[in-house]
């Protein structure tokens, strides 16, 4: 889609990219944001979840999002989170640095990836963000 809006500028295209995993650098993440501007719509799928007796809530997203890894890969601009639970869209950057992170395909992250990448919770929180 890149390709095609760099040789057809007044194709006007749009994109949505599920649980967007990180493919360019910086330089690339800029090249994408002035090309597509507002028309790119990049998110992955989040959830809360409470704390415990002494243990704060934490709030988590498929671990995709922060492959790979290592390298200098850089989410695209303008990430938005969708909770699965209540549909609502969340900026990731308001949520800090960590958000989407780096993921290196640990426990952790397998157990993200478990919980929140498949179609069933995405139609689910699509659903939720409609109505």
């Amino acid at each position: 889609l890149v390709r095609f809006s760099l040789e057809v500028p007044s194709a006007n295209t749009e994109s949505v990219s599920w649980n967007a995993y990180k493919w360019t650098d910086a330089a690339g993440c800029k090249a994408i944001g002035d090309i597509f501007g507002d028309r790119i719509l990049a998110f992955a799928l989040t959830c809360w979840v409470p704390g415990g007796c002494i243990r704060p809530g934490v709030r988590f997203w498929d671990s995709l999002a922060g492959c790979p890894g290592p390298g200098n890969f850089e989410p695209l601009p303008q990430l938005l989170l969708l909770d699965v639970d209540t549909g609502t869209f969340l900026s990731c950057s308001t949520l800090g640095e960590d958000c989407p992170g780096r993921s290196y395909g640990d426990y952790v992250d397998f157990r993200r990836f478990l919980k929140l990448h498949f179609a069933e919770r995405a139609i689910t929180a699509t659903k939720r963000a409609i109505v």
